[in-house]
C-alpha cells in the first residue's frame, strides 16, 4: 500500500485470495502431524542408543516420557489444543512419571537423570502438538503412536 494512493474496496476484493480450496494440517494430520512426529521421535531415540549405548535407560526413559504425553495429549486432540493446556499436560506427564517411578517402579527416589530424559521426551511431543487444530484422525493416531514409543520405552528401560 502506497501513502499516496490509499487502497480502494475493490482493488482489495480483486486481490484476495481464495483459499477455500486450499489444503491444510486440518485435513490430513497423519501427513503433517503423525508421520513427522514420529520420524522426529525415533531420531532422538536411535541418537540416544548412540549417545548413551552403556545406558539404554536413557533412551527408555525418552520413549517413554514422549509416548505417555502423546498418549494423554490424543485425548485433548478429539477436541481441543490449546497451547497452554498442552504445556500443562507436558508438566503433568512429568509429575506422573516421577510418582510412577517413586511407586510403580518401586525407586526411593526419582533418579534426576530419569526424570530429565522422561521430560526432554515429553516436551518434544508437546512440541509437536503445539498450534494444531482437533480432529478424530490426529486423536487416533497420536493415541496409536504414543502407544508404541511407550511400550518401546518400557521394554528399552527395563530389559
Amino acid at each position: 500500500m502506497n501513502e499516496n494512493h490509499p487502497v480502494t474496496n475493490d482493488e482489495l476484493s480483486a486481490s484476495s485470495i481464495d483459499t477455500t480450496n486450499k489444503q491444510t494440517a486440518i485435513d490430513n494430520p497423519r501427513r503433517d502431524v503423525i508421520v513427522p512426529t514420529a520420524l522426529v521421535a525415533t531420531m532422538v531415540g536411535l541418537a540416544y542408543a548412540v549417545a548413551f549405548a552403556h545406558r539404554s535407560d536413557y533412551m527408555g526413559h525418552y520413549l517413554a516420557g514422549f509416548g505417555a504425553t502423546l498418549v494423554l495429549l490424543s485425548a485433548l486432540s478429539l477436541r481441543t489444543l490449546d497451547n497452554r493446556l498442552v504445556a500443562g499436560v507436558v508438566v503433568f506427564s512429568v509429575l506422573c512419571g516421577v510418582v510412577a517411578e517413586r511407586t510403580v517402579f518401586r525407586s526411593s527416589i526419582a533418579d534426576p537423570v530419569d526424570v530429565g530424559n522422561q521430560t526432554v521426551g515429553a516436551a518434544f511431543a508437546g512440541i509437536a502438538m503445539l498450534n494444531r487444530a482437533p480432529s478424530r484422525q490426529l486423536g487416533v493416531g497420536t493415541a496409536a503412536l504414543g502407544l508404541l514409543m511407550l511400550a518401546w520405552g518400557f521394554l528399552v528401560a527395563h530389559h
